[in-house]
């Protein structure tokens, strides 16, 4: 969501009431736009269209969602500028925002932004600007999507940021040599239908996804072997009000230790996986994929059990038989990916991740007892240090970059010592 209907109606109403958008710094923006010498422009926020008046001669398209006709999705462009535009969005939604600028932008981006409060106030008695921060506040947010080749801090004589960018080009670190993985699924199609069908029968409730971004600490636990060295730093982050979150056997390793998450997370078809979450916590809710093994859902009964749909390539179309319009999950074949994909979702844009190793330690694969199927070894070396991990595990270490291409305003922390982690050292 890019702006809430509540706020697109205010935005509409000055647009009525004022000369609302009228472009104080197009023509220097205009200026700046012929010189980078684009094929097409896109104009986003373009208020009264004063821009695309002043490029003749250039293709322009125009986007602003709190005008008539001007509501359509936008294309991409060469030169992307957005003037006068970033202060009113709403803070919570900025993020989605300037991943929208950055899916839109070809080559550059001119961005004029107000450091200072507006004049002007919306029909709720708030003032226009619902963002006032300084320049280098701007220069950090902006920094981690584009590279700035030009940020002027003109706030002194009144006039905010003005910043040229281009946007960054991310890249999947290399990790050698490995041999290419074919990766199989771990319950045939039939029956991984089977089970959404008869689960979404029997649990009504749906999570909630798709909330706008806010400022909440997600921290994840993982079950790779470090989660025994790093557990203390989430009973740190909880007590300071941070989110705690569980997968695999990560439920009861944290509660036996006093830790009480808010939700545990699973996506396994497989039955053995209700063995592994333990004894179930009625302080705890349970977050699972609408394929999860029905003995799964045996265990819980009585308690709050809430479904997502947990997408899986074609076959996971029943889901939208069952639930028209819902949306699904991304995150390949481990559940630590699915569960970052969920809280995104969710609005947690801070994530303190403990126990994703994608490793061994002395011979471990968990840090503590595990159901599943051993894992077969095998060597890699990432940078100066070999790892012991399986060819899983560096199936996972790969797709968490691929995961990362998709949470590009989030802000990430791995905790602990283990392949994963050495992999985003040396990058």
């Amino acid at each position: 969501m890019l702006i809430s209907e509540p706020y697109r109606a205010l935005q509409a109403d000055l647009h009525a009431r004022f000369d609302y958008g009228h472009g104080g710094d197009a023509a220097e923006c205009a200026e700046i736009v012929r010189g980078l010498a684009p094929s097409s422009v896109l104009d986003y926020g373009c208020g009264q269209g004063h821009l695309a008046r002043l490029l003749e001669g250039i293709e322009v398209e125009e986007y602003d969602p709190a005008i008539p006709g001007k509501q359509d999705e936008p294309g991409k462009a060469d030169v992307v500028v957005c003037a006068d535009v970033l202060e009113h969005i709403e803070p919570e939604l900025l993020g989605n925002v300037l991943l929208h600028l950055y899916a839109c932008t070809r080559r550059h981006i001119v961005l004029v932004i107000a450091t200072g409060p507006s004049r002007k106030v919306m029909a709720d008695g708030r003032t226009a600007h619902l963002i006032v921060r300084p320049a280098d506040w701007w220069h950090s947010r902006l920094s981690g999507l584009f590279e700035l080749d030009r940020f002027e801090d003109r706030s002194v004589a009144g006039r905010g940021v003005l910043a040229v960018c281009r946007p960054r080009v991310f890249t999947v670190p290399p990790l050698l040599p490995v041999v290419k993985v074919r990766s199989t699924s771990a319950v045939s199609d039939e029956m991984r239908n089977e089970q959404v069908r008869a689960n979404c029968a029997r649990i009504p409730a749906r999570l909630e996804i798709n909330l706008p971004a806010h400022n909440r600490v997600a921290h994840l636990a993982c079950f790779g072997p470090s989660l025994a060295q790093t557990w203390p730093e989430i009973a740190m982050g909880a007590a300071r009000g941070g989110d705690v979150f569980t997968v695999s056997g990560a439920h009861r390793f944290l509660i036996d230790r006093g830790i009480v998450p808010l939700a545990h997370i699973d996506c396994d078809p497989r039955p053995h996986k209700a063995a592994q979450l333990g004894e179930p916590d009625r302080r705890v809710q349970y977050w699972l994929a609408s394929c999860i093994a029905p003995a799964y859902l045996d265990k819980l009964g009585g308690y709050d059990v809430r479904l997502w749909h947990s997408y899986n390539g074609k076959a996971s179309r029943i889901a939208f038989q069952l639930d028209p319009g819902c949306e699904m999950i991304v995150g390949d074949g481990s559940v630590g990916l699915r569960a970052m994909s969920i809280l995104y979702t969710r609005g947690y844009r801070r994530f303190e991740i403990h126990g994703m190793d994608c490793s061994f330690s002395g011979g471990e694969a968990h840090a503590g007892e595990h159901l599943g199927k051993p894992q077969d070894a095998v060597s890699v070396k990432c940078g100066d240090r070999w790892f012991e991990t399986s060819a899983p595990f560096v199936t996972y270490a790969r797709f968490f970059h691929k995961q990362l291409s998709m949470m590009l305003d989030a802000d990430i922390r791995l905790h602990g010592d283990g392949l994963l982690q050495h992999m985003n050292k040396e990058t």
